[in-house]
């Protein structure tokens, strides 16, 4: 399908949150190994889990929920397309923070051990407005199923729910219900974070 232009952002400029971070010294000891697998994971730590910290339970769900969406072996997505996916649909919602976060993992330069891709400003502004060329045929259709879903989900037509993917999915050897689920659940990477569009962005 044709690429549409994301909408304005909703908030153009950084102001405290609505409900104050809490201080890394101050996080409840359940914290502890969110933190070191997410500074491990994305080499910081997202201004959003220091919202969500007052809900440590809350915090621990959703980082291993964000952590096993973006890591499952088995899952017919790569790490990176995943990551791209994440960044186009935050940016066709308008989320400002989801984007920022999604765009400084991207663009983090290579580094060993953490998730970065080192992709140029050009490059991740040619992923997001549609202008990059798909590297297969399943890419053409995650993209084409994410924006989308993004934009208004009945717009996911039965072309893109099924005929391509079945035609692209199969080709891997793969039911095609594995490769739609992927991409569903990979609109999640990074719109949990909607609460902080209000705050700070993350460092890259």
């Amino acid at each position: 399908m044709d690429a549409v232009g994301p909408p304005k952002p909703k908030v153009l400029f950084e102001a405290e949150p609505f409900i104050p971070y809490m201080r890394e010294a101050d996080f409840d000891h359940r914290l502890k190994p969110v933190v070191e697998d997410c500074r491990s994971q994305v080499g910081f730590l997202p201004n959003a889990y220091k919202l969500y910290a007052w809900r440590p339970e809350i915090a621990e769900a959703l980082w291993r929920l964000e952590r096993d969406i973006m890591g499952d072996p088995s899952s017919t997505l790569d790490r990176f397309l995943k990551r791209k996916l994440a960044a186009v649909a935050c940016a066709v919602n308008g989320c400002a923070y989801s984007a920022a976060h999604s765009c400084a993992v991207l663009k983090k330069p290579v580094v060993d051990g953490v998730e970065s891709w080192g992709m140029s400003e050009q490059e991740l502004q040619d992923v997001i407005i549609g202008d990059q060329v798909p590297a297969s045929e399943v890419e053409r259709v995650c993209f084409d199923y994410i924006r989308a879903a993004s934009q208004d989900p009945p717009a996911v037509t039965d072309e893109i729910r099924a005929v391509r993917c079945t035609r692209a999915c199969m080709s891997r050897s793969n039911p095609p219900c594995w490769a739609i689920r992927d991409m569903s659940i990979s609109k999640f990477g990074g719109k949990h974070a909607a609460i902080g569009q209000g705050a700070s962005r993350d460092p890259a």
